[in-house]
């Protein structure tokens, strides 16, 4: 029974890190919770297979590794930053992508007793064929995007990835091993020969114009080190130098105009080192704010627009295009110095075990290897496959100081498969020890029994799943809410609504989106505006860094509250401008609002502020003459209608605006001629000709009053039952 638990064990490894390397390229960005979920439940689903085991067995056998206990601990340290995080949700998911990959990794490396199948190599000979499989698949989709011009970046090769860059960072961390297995393999080198040619092809395809020197410079940068740690070999290096010269050469070929060519697509370099530049310093901004603990893993993106370079208006980034920088703007300096000591202690490892896995040392025997059998020199496979994991590493790591690497699912799970296979080999060395809990030696364990802790164990982690599983529930509850309220149905959105926020409580979208069905349901019933108000006030206690939350807060205090809370949404408008400072249009409806307020003075100076950004807005200069009038800045406000006459000489609202001013400076006459240019439009004579009646009492001409008000009222009529046919 322990040997069958176990092999149900193994299989279930394998199957598991086979789906995440085929997979987990497909998660286009965070917030995929469906993918996560599934990929935590399957890590459930490992730990429990793994507490069974050692329930049989009756004991425990613990790997005493520095580096299983940094990544734990480095796992601890994103857990502890869900308890000051500006953005709970971002954080939590964040926290459940690290865990999978850090428990399977684990298991992996320390937790899995000796065995025959993983002595043979099997797991790890089995991961390496899907792998390789998957970059030649992935390899073919990004020469296809680069041929034809059919991807989303304008002929930039990214195959399934969110973009070119970081499909790169892909194949950085992955060619080495295509690489490693074409110089020790007998039987399948001309394969891997070829994967290595066309990896490298997906590789130039990904960067245009300067971005192909930084490329190849790390794929040399890997034959460098292949050349020096692989003395034996350099004969293959140098058949796949001229290999990858060729390619590249093909690549720098000018040939036709159209997409079907290898000739280099419009991109330049010093573009994308400018944007790099300008958001880390964004990035360095908030480590200044928040240099110990940081913002909250996954956070970065809710508190970077409050230091976005005036450059992005128009553009987010959701990453700092640096992991170092970002680990540290959201971890902290703890934080970031423990990701660090584990890189350190990775690479010490794995160092350590190249120096005993050397061929001329007689210990290389003794290690399997994953290339799997036909390999020239036996044992060696496993020192050249320990190197190439390393190189790739190495040169991945170095790539995500300009992107962000670490932050992409398939790159995570495979680097710290890596770490995995590092720990795996160390341990099958002797590096490591290891120790041996007698689970017997505990009272609680004789008393319960082998089945009621198996009872117990799986109700833990049927509740855990369970538990898991309400976030993605929650999602889904989120977008019917959104459909209907979308509708109109506002009923039925609240309905769902509050399902989400009964699901997930700390995601703060669910209580605002509650809050803006139940208002706009509300029908200014006062016991549902309340409610309405507390859900959004819900929303920015959750994240109060979101300047939206606070834009949409002052909006619903504008429309619902303006007598009673109208400083209140002045003081929201204030604190999305701060957390937001380059979205123009907070400052337009905060001057919109100053003008509802009568507060016409701040009122001008937000809207001149807007109008500097967008000097061609008509409703703004609309509204800033508005306030003009209303300041009794007559000639300024007359300054603003003539601009629209001037742009537009048939505007013939803008001729009743500028008559109203011209009536308030006691220019009569002159505000009758604009209002008789007004009476062209459509629709707004009865305004007018009110207007007109008006003006004629001011002039003491009752007669003329009477026929304007006579024919304000026929036109209105005359509206009303137009209206209704």
């Amino acid at each position: 029974m322990p040997a069958l638990l176990f092999i149900m064990h193994i299989i279930w490894l394998f199957i598991f890190n086979t789906s995440l390397i085929i997979l987990t390229p497909l998660i286009r960005g965070p917030g995929n919770y469906l993918a996560f979920t599934l990929i935590f439940l399957s890590t459930n689903l490992l730990i429990l297979s793994f507490v069974w085991q050692a329930i049989k067995n009756g004991s425990i056998e613990i790997v005493l590794s520095p580096l299983s206990a940094v990544s734990l601990f480095f796992l601890s340290v994103i857990l502890s930053s869900f308890f000051f995080t500006i953005n709970p949700p971002s954080t939590r998911y964040g926290f459940f992508t690290m865990a999978s990959v850090i428990i399977n990794s684990i298991f992996l490396s320390f937790v899995i007793p000796p065995s025959p199948p993983f002595n043979k190599g099997g797991v790890w000979k089995g991961l390496t064929s899907v792998l390789a499989i998957t970059v030649f698949i992935l390899s073919v989709i990004a020469l296809y995007q680069y041929l034809t011009g059919q991807g989303s970046f304008e002929g930039r090769g990214h195959g399934t990835f969110v973009n070119p860059n970081s499909y790169a960072g892909y194949l950085l961390l992955t060619m080495p091993v295509l690489i490693g297995i074409y110089l020790v393999s007998e039987r399948m080198k001309y394969i891997f020969f070829f994967l290595s040619l066309l990896s490298f092809a997906a590789l130039l395809s990904t960067g245009t114009g300067g971005r192909w020197i930084i490329l190849t410079a790390a794929i040399a940068a890997a034959l460098i080190l292949f050349w020096i740690f692989t003395p034996a070999h350099r004969a293959r290096l140098k058949v796949l130098t001229l290999g990858l010269l060729a390619i590249l050469l093909l690549f720098s070929i000018t040939s036709g105009n159209g997409n079907a060519s290898f000739s280099p697509k419009p991109a330049e370099l010093s573009g994308s080192t400018t944007d790099r530049l300008n958001i880390w310093k964004s990035t360095w901004g908030v480590i200044k704010e928040h240099p110990i603990r940081g913002v909250g893993f996954w956070s970065f993106h809710t508190v970077y627009s409050k230091y976005k370079n005036q450059a992005y208006k128009d553009i987010e980034h959701f990453f700092s295009h640096n992991d170092y920088l970002q680990l540290w703007a959201e971890l902290g300096l703890i934080g970031v110095g423990v990701f660090l000591i584990l890189i350190y202690l990775y690479f010490r490892d794995g160092l350590r075990c190249l120096k005993y896995l050397k061929p001329d040392n007689g210990t290389s025997q003794n290690i399997p290897s994953p290339c799997g059998r036909g390999l020239r020199g036996g044992g060696e496979g496993a020192y050249i496959m320990l190197l190439s994991t390393l190189i790739g590493s190495f040169i991945m790591l170095i790539h995500t100081i300009s992107d962000f690497d670490l932050y992409i699912p398939a790159i995570l799970f495979i680097f710290w498969g890596y770490i995995a296979y590092t720990s795996s080999t160390a341990r099958k060395l002797g590096l490591y020890k290891t120790k041996i809990i007698d689970l017997n030696s505990f009272r609680i364990f004789t008393i319960l029994g082998r089945k009621k802790l198996y009872i117990i164990t799986v109700s833990i982690f049927a509740f855990l799943s369970f538990w898991v599983s309400d976030p993605y529930l929650a999602g889904l509850h989120n977008e019917r809410g959104k459909g209907f309220l979308a509708k109109g149905e506002y009923e039925k959105a609240i309905k769902y609504f509050s399902k989400a926020v009964e699901l997930d409580s700390i995601d703060d979208s669910y209580h605002f989106n509650l809050g803006l069905a139940l208002a706009k349901f509300s029908n200014n019933n006062p016991l549902i505006l309340k409610r309405a108000e507390d859900e959004m006030k819900k929303a920015m206690k959750i994240a109060p860094y979101r300047s939206d939350i606070y834009f949409n807060l002052a909006n619903f205090y504008r429309e619902f509250y303006l007598k009673e809370k109208g400083n209140t949404a002045i003081e929201m408008m204030k604190k999305a401008i701060e957390f937001d400072p380059l979205d123009i249009t907070i400052t337009h409806n905060l001057g919109v609002l100053y003008l509802q307020m009568g507060m016409y003075k701040e009122a001008i100076g937000e809207f001149k502020k807007y109008l500097e950004e967008k000097p061609d807005d008509i409703e703004a200069h609309i509204e800033i003459s508005g306030a003009y009038r209303m300041n009794k800045e007559y000639d300024n406000a007359l300054k603003e209608i003539d601009w629209l006459i001037n742009k537009n000489a048939n505007n013939n609202y803008a001729h009743f605006l500028k008559a109203n001013i011209l009536q308030d400076m006691g220019q009569y006459d002159d505000a009758h001629k604009e209002y008789r240019l007004a009476l062209r439009e459509k629709g707004r004579e009865g305004d007018v000709w009110y207007a007109i009646g008006l003006l004629s009492l001011k002039q003491n001409n009752p007669k003329q009053a009477e026929e304007a008000f006579r024919k304000a009222v026929d036109y209105r009529l005359l509206d009303r039952k137009e209206k209704k046919d």
